[in-house]
């Protein structure tokens, strides 16, 4: 700490009115050195600020809205919505449109919702049962500094450069099927300002999510397929989809999930949420099995997951995981939360992911130690340290380049009061 310490801090407040009729109001304001420092809470960059911004030293506060929004009921020939408009957040199919938790180490709703921000409007109705949403509008969010606070890039494997997303239109509809059942389906098109150097500026998706459960067994399933255009015209017309399947059920106090998922490597994970290996977020260019167990006796809880892949390809092209054809890669987390009291508690975690390829095997590692504590009623605090352990081994595997071991620690405070 006395050779290298970065302090980043950070605060939100969320105002709601609530009037017994008419519109509604509500805010979410946020102050701190965090998106002048990392650029963007959505994990993107632009290549602006990562050409002035080399590394994660922090820098000065900034202010930015979050949400701004005016919510209301109201009817037409008949027939019921709900709209909202302003700057509002929204998700849907998590394979096509959802934000990935880009914060693992924060138990956040400020940045954990899902909700990609749009300035725009949204639609709700409600045909028979099927709840449909209509919205659209700009995702482009910035500090009164003008840093991007939320930046989507599209990206295409084997192509070059990268197109920002700016725009944002689509539709989804959520159909019921008894109790916690139920289907979606979405389809969701991203426009940007800017033709990419491999000349594209605009990705269309269509996805698909089933939540079943029989017998106590739960089932589930999600579809995804993105299409990369120049305006209408396609650009990559194969080897674009991801899809998932798996099944869980709880019994006696264990609960059990099992699944098998692939991501083809030109599928565009731009607004997507496809989980995490490691630091790479929406991993792409996979295939293979997953799976997690948890088990409470207690004051004492204890779970483990992970997931062992091999790289699917497209010829000599690679995904953002960066598995070629026969490379293999895993990813373990066990972890234990230990109740003190009724107001005290202790959470400890290891999680690894190892990279499996000729004379190299990359990992990453993280060992972190929380302490909780329920101060009083809708007031929480948190105090967590993490230390990391990253190596190379001179491969150019997960983003370390040709560099061999890095270590740091971080430190961290997290305080939430609800009033």
């Amino acid at each position: 700490m006395t050779r290298d310490l970065t302090v980043l801090h950070e605060a939100a407040i969320s105002l709601t009115t609530n009037p017994e009729s008419g519109p509604k109001v509500s805010a979410v304001l946020g102050i701190g050195n965090t998106p002048q420092t990392f650029g963007s809470i959505s994990g993107e960059t632009t290549p602006a600020f990562r050409a002035a911004n080399p590394n994660f030293r922090e820098r000065g506060d900034d202010f930015w809205v979050n949400e701004l929004k005016v919510s209301f009921d109201h009817s037409l020939l008949g027939q019921n919505f709900s709209a909202v408009v302003g700057r509002f957040g929204h998700q849907s199919v998590a394979s096509i449109f959802k934000r990935p938790d880009r914060t693992p180490y924060y138990d956040n709703a400020f940045w954990d919702n899902g909700n990609w921000n749009l300035d725009g409007a949204a639609l709700m109705f409600n045909f028979g049962g099927v709840k449909t949403n209509v919205f659209g509008g700009n995702l482009n969010m910035m500090t009164t500094n003008g840093v991007p606070a939320q930046v989507a890039n599209i990206t295409l494997a084997g192509a070059a450069g990268a197109s920002p997303i700016n725009r944002v239109f689509g539709i989804d509809a959520t159909l019921g099927l008894g109790g916690e059942n139920s289907l979606k389906l979405a389809a969701i098109q991203g426009d940007s300002d800017t033709i990419s150097a491999g000349g594209f500026n605009r990705v269309e998706s269509l996805g698909a999510e089933l939540k079943y459960n029989v017998g106590g067994i739960r089932l589930g399933g999600s579809y995804g397929l993105t299409a990369v255009k120049l305006s209408d015209t396609n650009v990559n017309a194969n080897d674009h989809t991801a899809w998932d399947v798996n099944a869980g059920f709880k019994v006696s106090g264990v609960d059990l999930m099992a699944g098998y998922k692939q991501v083809d490597p030109r599928f565009v994970a731009a607004l997507s949420s496809l989980g995490r290996f490691g630091t790479q977020f929406s991993p792409t260019g996979y295939k293979g099995f997953y799976g997690k167990v948890g088990f409470g006796a207690g004051p004492a809880t204890i779970y483990a997951k992970g997931g062992f892949f091999e790289g699917v390809t497209a010829g000599a092209i690679t995904g953002n995981l960066g598995l070629a054809a026969g490379q293999e890669a895993s990813t373990y987390t066990v972890g234990a939360k230990l109740r003190l009291a009724d107001m005290f508690d202790l959470d400890a975690s290891y999680e690894n992911a190892q990279w499996e390829a000729p004379g190299a095997d990359p990992y990453q590692r993280w060992y972190t130690l929380g302490f909780n504590w329920g101060m009083a009623e809708g007031a929480k605090f948190r105090l967590f340290y993490q230390y990391s352990d990253a190596n190379g081994q001179g491969g150019a595997f997960a983003g370390y380049g040709l560099q061999d071991r890095y270590t740091g620690g971080l430190l961290g405070t997290q305080i939430s009061i609800k009033f």
